[in-house]
């Protein structure tokens, strides 16, 4: 799971680059997905070859399938900044998000559950050790730092994504950043947990005594269904965060400027433009 979460925000969208920065990155992620997976895996030849099947199969359905979803709402969002924003609306965006990472989820089980079921032994002791080495700069990095610190780092990353997407920012815009990522919950601790417990199940499920078939069907239903051990008191932060997230964009974009209306619907056009540009080329298996 590491390693498609390394990925999958290329796949999705990546509001960090350019639309010609995007460009390239996705038509090497065949190659950045070979260099992540040599961190966690340790595949003999015929599972090599059963991953460059399952890699080349999800990435054609990623580019002929995913990507005109993706543009269309893109298309959808460029519409709807000619008005006020609602936080209605908002939810719904977020609603085609999520079901955009669950069509990523359901192929990522369809396609490399079966080669996680053949791990051996050796492999499995393998996985965990790096996963665990990757666990650990979770914890430096994301929950063992002072609270201020992690909200001060989240705080530079909204600035970053509003200059991208805005260009230049104003002084208030900048405060009301600082308001809404100072109100949030942290939930860093919680991301965590989760992940250790899916970590957990995996492992439990592939040291156990099932046939291949059948543990490859549980992985399955693991990967996709991914989100079934959050916590009640992690859903509630979590929505809440996300409400107030909402409040803020929508006020955020009532006081655009025209300059910045301008430079955003020219990145939304150059994502647009991208995106569509990416579907005219095949991987093959």
């Amino acid at each position: 799971m590491k390693l498609v979460f390394k990925i999958l925000p290329v796949l999705i969208l990546s509001l960090t680059l350019s639309g010609c920065s995007l460009k390239l990155y996705y038509n090497q992620i065949d190659w950045l997905v070979s260099w992540y997976k040599d961190d966690y895996f340790q595949l003999n030849e015929v599972q090599e070859k059963q991953f460059e099947i399952a890699l080349s199969k999800v990435l054609n359905w990623h580019r002929f399938e995913a990507l005109p979803k993706y543009a269309k709402f893109l298309e959808t969002i460029k519409k709807d900044l000619d008005k006020p924003l609602t936080q209605e609306q908002l939810e719904k965006h977020q609603k085609s998000i999520d079901r955009f990472v669950d069509e990523f989820f359901i192929q990522i089980g369809d396609e490399f559950s079966p080669i996680l079921a053949s791990l051996s032994s050796e492999q499995i002791d393998y996985l965990f050790d790096a996963l665990k080495e990757s666990n650990d700069e979770y914890l430096e990095e994301q929950v063992n730092l002072q609270a201020d610190e992690i909200r001060l780092e989240r705080l530079e990353s909204i600035n970053d994504w509003m200059e991208r997407g805005l260009g230049e920012i104003s002084k208030k815009q900048e405060v009301q950043a600082k308001n809404l990522v100072f109100s949030q919950t942290l939930v860093a601790q919680f991301r965590f947990d989760n992940r250790i417990k899916w970590q957990k199940e995996l492992r439990k499920i592939l040291e156990s005594n099932l046939s291949r078939e059948d543990k490859a069907g549980q992985i399955k239903k693991l990967i996709q269904e991914r989100n079934y051990n959050h916590s009640q008191e992690f859903k509630l932060a979590r929505r809440s965060n996300t409400q107030k997230t909402y409040l803020w964009l929508v006020n955020l974009q009532k006081e655009l400027s025209t300059e910045q209306k301008t430079y955003l619907i020219n990145q939304v056009d150059d994502y647009i433009e991208t995106i569509k540009s990416l579907s005219n080329h095949k991987v093959e298996s």
